[in-house]
């Protein structure tokens, strides 16, 4: 929609109040928010530079704002294309704790497919997802320190000999 939603949002064009109430009445009955971009007021230049507008815009829901109120959102600096690209981001989000890391190797090694399935078989159903990860993480570990150790004292007896 190449649509402005006020006369601050062109420069060196007239505004199209029409299609500006269209745009606004479109964003409002949606009950989308518009974020104020950072970086730039205009997102659209005409070849000459004389025609300015803010084309670009990210509408998002109200739902989004409220469990992301660190979401902003720059233009940035236009390169090959009449309009500036803009960037949404979040300055920080909480996922909370990793529940536990993969390697890649640990799927080469011989019995810990086994593991994961004998494990996973143990636990009690009624656990929550993310308890169960917890509780598979540490068997992981015994594992891991386990194979650790023994190829510690592999290394150990082949440079004895």
């Amino acid at each position: 929609m190449n649509a402005v939603r006020n006369a601050q949002e062109r420069f060196g064009t007239t505004l199209n109040s029409i299609e500006a109430d269209h745009f606004n009445s479109f964003i409002d009955s949606t009950g989308l928010v518009d974020l104020p971009i950072g970086g730039r007021s205009f997102t659209w230049m005409n070849k000459a530079g004389t025609k300015l507008s803010k084309l670009d815009r990210f509408l998002i829901s109200e739902d989004v704002t409220i469990r992301l109120p660190d979401v902003r959102i720059t233009a940035l600096d236009r390169l090959w294309s009449d309009h500036n690209p803009i960037l949404l981001h979040i300055d920080k989000t909480d996922f909370g704790p990793t529940p536990f890391k993969l390697y890649n190797s640990w799927l080469l090694r011989d019995g810990f497919d086994n593991l994961i399935k004998e494990e996973w078989e143990l636990l009690d159903s009624n656990l929550k997802c993310h308890e169960k990860f917890r509780r598979l993480k540490d068997k992981i570990k015994q594992w891991s320190n386990n194979i650790k150790t023994l190829e510690r004292n592999r290394k150990t007896v082949a440079l004895e000999c």
